[in-house]
């Protein structure tokens, strides 16, 4: 959960551009215009899948002043503070989020779930993070919808194929952050 709060900071803050203007510049380079910044507060968080990780993300979400919605099967079966929608309502939930954070695990009825058609339903501008399962989403889709400016951005901790090809263009995208499926492992676990 805090691996999901991290991304999400550095995406709405565009420290990643940072971190590479420090890397392959190593100079002062003070442009609004290009970071981006913009705030968590406020901002839509969707949470698909609401198991322990992602009650979690969502309990750190409304710690940032974040509007949280959970996606689960039957809401009537959870007892949470958060909004709750079943999935059948996911798409309709997508067009207003400005984060969308993926904590599905891969079963029969997730794999693929993040398709083409999914991903057009995205609010224009909005993050998509994914510490679920790689094969919930169709990758080569997410790249599309990325270089279009459809979601404005990812946070990547697992992919369909593992380890992730060093031809994926993901590697070289600006508005990607990539982690090695390491969001799980902490000291604790």
């Amino acid at each position: 959960s805090e691996h999901v709060l991290g991304l999400m900071l550095m995406l709405s803050r565009g420290l990643q551009k940072a971190v590479k203007v420090q890397i392959t510049q190593q100079k002062w380079v003070r442009d609004i215009n290009y970071y981006q910044p913009s705030e968590l507060a406020g901002k839509q968080l969707l949470v698909v899948g609401m198991g322990r990780i992602g009650e979690r993300v969502a309990r750190l979400g409304e710690a940032f002043e974040m509007q949280v919605t959970g996606v689960v099967r039957d809401p009537s079966r959870h007892q949470t503070s958060f909004r709750l929608a079943s999935e059948k309502d996911l798409a309709a939930e997508l067009k207003k989020s400005d984060y969308v954070v993926n904590c599905l695990p891969s079963t029969p009825e997730t794999v693929g779930l993040f398709d083409k058609k999914m991903l057009s339903k995205f609010k224009k501008r909005s993050f998509f993070i994914n510490i679920g399962r790689g094969d919930t989403m169709d990758e080569k889709e997410l790249i599309l919808a990325l270089i279009s400016g459809q979601i404005a951005g990812a946070g990547l901790d697992v992919f369909e194929k593992e380890p992730l090809p060093s031809s994926s263009p993901l590697w070289k995208m600006e508005n990607v952050i990539i982690t090695p499926h390491y969001s799980g492992a902490n000291p604790h676990y």
